[in-house]
């Protein structure tokens, strides 16, 4: 099938706190794949509250949506791949990538050192 190299990716993102507990999160980044025009766009949210007074359980959700250029690179099967695999040749378009749940917990020793688990 082929392999897609390594590369840079040029983007940015913004987080948005609505609160000390709930903070939006999102990063929008461009050249993956294998002609380097892929396009992610990452949407997320963390709720996380105080267990004590030095410790953080965090709570979060986010999912990463690609171009259609990006999909056909890591999840696509062109006419040559196709013809030398014996897949079926597949064009994925825009659209979902993958959905994430995670857990965290947090430890600050200081205002500045701390200890970070998450799953």
């Amino acid at each position: 099938m082929g392999d897609v190299d390594a590369a840079a990716e040029v983007g940015g993102f913004l987080n948005y706190s609505l609160s000390r507990e709930f903070v939006l999160t999102s990063s929008l980044r461009y050249g993956a794949g294998v002609d380097r025009n892929g396009l992610l766009l990452d949407l997320g949210a963390v709720y996380s509250t105080e267990l004590g007074p030095r410790w953080r359980l965090g709570l979060g959700a986010a999912t990463t949506c690609g171009n259609a250029n990006y999909q056909q690179s890591y999840f696509g099967v062109t006419t040559r791949q196709a013809t030398a695999s014996g897949y079926k040749a597949y064009a994925p378009g825009a659209g979902l990538r993958d959905l994430r749940l995670n857990v965290s917990l947090a430890h600050g020793f200081s205002q500045r050192v701390g200890v970070f688990a998450a799953v």
